[in-house]
């Protein structure tokens, strides 16, 4: 007897064939499920308990862990992430489109990268370098990691309705399911399925895309004292996700091809997530989270993510008790890579239950076919996570 993952019911599994030997090396599809609850009858939810009995009978896991996971919502101790559907602004490298988000409140979420480089004007040397908001090949930005974050903290939120709408600043458009942010229009992502109750006025989560280690812990150390000096009525950043690329993925699979080293980066978030998330001079729920990805060249043509690329990840994750410390993880993922590769995300994502995906498009990344996005929504579907998904990404028609 099995556990029903989605109706939290009991069921048997009988296979059609004859032959029990053959039946437990390979198992087959149930010709019957019958949840025991005052009675037998069909269970409602086959589709969904199946490819899980199937992947977890494979790995040689019985199914009641699984639910007991599940059912006894083991990690719900952690602080929730926010809803992975979010309107993103992307590459927010300098200091008008961060002003232009701040005071948007169409936009929820803000992606920058960070790197050591210079302020423009400044004489570029290698000696004097220090965090700024650019992304590669760029190294001069008009806007240093110390006044972004100011930016971020010294930002009061308007209510006014006047400016709650996007049509209140004119270089915001609307196109079919995307915002566009001229004259950048690869800046700015629409979640098509965000809702007002997905949203929280007026806070804005910052996605910090390091590119860097030596960027890492002075960028860090300035958002925990910004936090601590913060008034207690502001909630402008309720979420800082702490990004970067440690591990090899599709199109760079040479280790020694990566930036950040993915040892060195934990250990130096981790202390500084503790306390940032142990802030008590404010009741806006804060807390950074970890955004982890593979270094990928989107026109990889491979066959995208593999499912060693997910158990080294996972590895990580355990290693580390990442979700034994409370802190929330996405998993940011190409979403053409991805759908190369739907199968080798599940198992990571049926180990951690609270784990989220990102689904990315990326900077010069051609828009990707709608076709390629409705598979990825129709797999997750088929696995009832719709709701751990969230896509980043520019759709073409």
């Amino acid at each position: 007897m099995y556990m029903c993952l989605r109706e939290r019911l009991p069921f048997v599994i009988t296979c059609s064939s004859s032959s029990p030997k053959s039946a437990a090396a390979k198992p087959q599809r149930p010709s019957l499920v019958s949840c025991k609850i005052g009675g037998d009858r069909p269970c409602r939810c086959l589709a969904y308990c199946w490819p899980i009995f199937q992947c977890l009978v494979s790995l040689g896991a019985p199914l009641l862990i699984l639910y007991f996971i599940e059912t006894h919502n083991i990690g719900n101790a952690m602080t929730a992430l926010p809803p992975p559907n979010q309107t993103w602004v992307h590459a927010v490298d300098n200091k008008r489109m961060l002003l232009e988000a701040l005071h948007n409140d169409s936009i929820t979420a803000i992606e920058t990268d960070v790197l050591m480089g210079h302020t423009e004007g400044t004489t570029t040397t290698t000696t004097d370098k220090i965090p700024i908001m650019a992304h590669p090949p760029n190294t001069q930005s008009d806007l240093p990691m110390t006044e972004f974050v100011h930016l971020i903290y010294s930002h009061q939120s308007n209510n006014d309705n006047n400016n709650n709408s996007p049509s209140s600043h004119g270089n915001i458009r609307k196109t079919g399911d995307l915002l566009l942010l001229d004259p950048q229009p690869q800046g700015l992502h629409d979640m098509p399925s965000i809702t007002s109750s997905n949203r929280v006025t007026n806070n804005k989560i910052v996605k910090l895309d390091f590119k860097e280690m030596a960027a890492v812990e002075p960028t860090l150390k300035a958002f925990v004292e910004a936090s601590n000096a913060a008034p207690s009525t502001d909630t402008t950043a309720s979420v800082i996700f702490l990004n970067a690329d440690i591990l090899p993925g599709p199109g760079h699979r040479d280790p020694n091809d990566l930036q950040m080293n993915a040892t060195e980066f934990i250990e130096t978030c981790l202390p500084y997530m503790e306390e940032y998330r142990q802030d008590t001079t404010t009741t806006a729920r804060r807390q950074m989270a970890f955004s982890l990805g593979f270094k990928t060249d989107c026109s990889d043509l491979g066959d995208g993510y593999t499912m060693d690329d997910f158990t080294a990840m996972a590895n990580l994750i355990s290693q580390y008790r990442l979700v034994e410390r409370r802190m929330g993880i996405v998993l940011a993922l190409n979403a053409r890579q991805l759908a190369k590769s739907l199968f080798s995300v599940d198992n990571i994502m049926l180990q951690f239950p609270h784990l989220q995906i990102l689904a990315w498009t990326g900077k010069g990344e051609p828009p990707i076919p709608e076709a390629s996005i409705e598979q990825i929504r129709h797999h997750f579907e088929s696995l009832q996570m719709t709701h751990r998904i969230g896509y980043d990404c520019q759709v073409s028609s």
